[in-house]
């Protein structure tokens, strides 16, 4: 099996940032509704302004499918003020580099 690795990085400030964590009850549905549809692995990582998302599936397709046109991520990234679309970068691993674990 094929495995994309996906990012999207959205732009956020600290007020944003606390934000984001009075939406649990949302969080949890999104991250639900990714495992059904196919999402591997799910982690967020906060850097200096900016939130990102790493998610693993099988196939970009699958993921696509499961976030393009999302209501419930619209509803989160609206409720953050996040204005534009995030940048979402495509990758597959490389399994075969030294000193990769």
């Amino acid at each position: 099996m094929s495995l994309s690795l996906l990012d999207f990085l959205f732009l956020i400030s600290p007020r944003q940032s606390k934000a984001l964590k009075a939406q649990t009850a949302l969080l949890v549905k999104i991250s639900e509704d990714n495992k059904r549809s196919g999402g591997l692995h799910h982690r967020v990582a906060a850097g200096d302004g900016e939130l990102i998302v790493l998610d693993e599936w099988a196939t970009a397709e699958q993921f696509q499918s499961f976030f393009e046109g999302n209501a419930d991520i619209e509803q989160i990234t609206a409720a953050l003020g996040v204005t534009g679309p995030p940048t979402v970068s495509v990758c597959a691993p490389v399994d075969d580099v030294p000193g990769t674990f």
